[in-house]
């Protein structure tokens, strides 16, 4: 089964219609098993030398503080036929949510993102109103047989969550979606290592 013969309709309209409801989503196994497979295995043809240390800011303003995120990071390119599944999958959600919800969204960027034993992200907003052009986040886990005690689970904040915020386990399949200027979050520190993608979808500033 290729990506291309995949119908996602379910999920996006999932998706849809938790950002209209409440600012974000987060559903279980919706991508089909093969992604988080082919793009496991990639990573495993990788070494620690190809992630670079992750930073806050853009351009200019770009700054690497280990008080505030300690992970690594490494830009999704499409040269693998692993990435190009995901890129495909982001570019049709695009299109879905342009489609039903008029978000004018004009491009997709991603990085695959390794947490080690004792990594974090304190909490945070991806994109400032009036600041950016990042307008919806997408994060998805590769961790198999994840356990309670592994830590590190992402935190969301914002809209009818309660105070203390919402905990989401990083397990193998979980893909969560929510709006980047309304939704602040933040990762706990894991204790052992942590694999996932986070990326952006954004409206060109004119």
């Amino acid at each position: 089964m290729t990506t291309e013969n995949i119908n996602f309709e379910e999920t996006f309209s999932a998706i849809g219609r938790n950002l209209s409801e409440q600012g974000y989503c987060i559903l279980e196994n919706s991508l089909p098993n093969n992604i988080g497979e082919e793009l496991l295995q990639y990573l495993d043809l990788l070494s620690s030398s190809d992630f670079k240390q992750a930073g806050v800011g853009r351009g200019t303003g770009f700054v690497v503080d280990n008080q505030i995120r300690s992970d690594k990071i490494l830009w999704i390119t499409g040269e693998s036929s692993s990435e190009l599944k995901w890129i495909y999958f982001c570019n049709n959600l695009k299109e879905y949510l342009n489609r039903n919800l008029y978000l004018g969204l004009s491009s997709f960027e991603s990085h695959f993102v390794r947490y080690a034993k004792g990594d974090f992200y304190k909490r945070h907003l991806d994109a400032f109103k009036g600041q950016g052009n990042r307008i919806v986040s997408v994060v998805y886990y590769l961790n198999k047989e994840w356990i309670e005690d592994d830590g590190g689970e992402l935190v969301i904040y914002g809209g009818d969550i309660p105070e203390s915020g919402k905990r989401v386990a990083p397990k193998f399949g979980t893909i969560i979606v929510f709006l980047s200027e309304e939704i602040p979050h933040e990762v706990l520190s894991t204790n052992t290592n942590r694999l996932s993608i986070a990326g952006w979808f954004r409206r060109t500033i004119n």
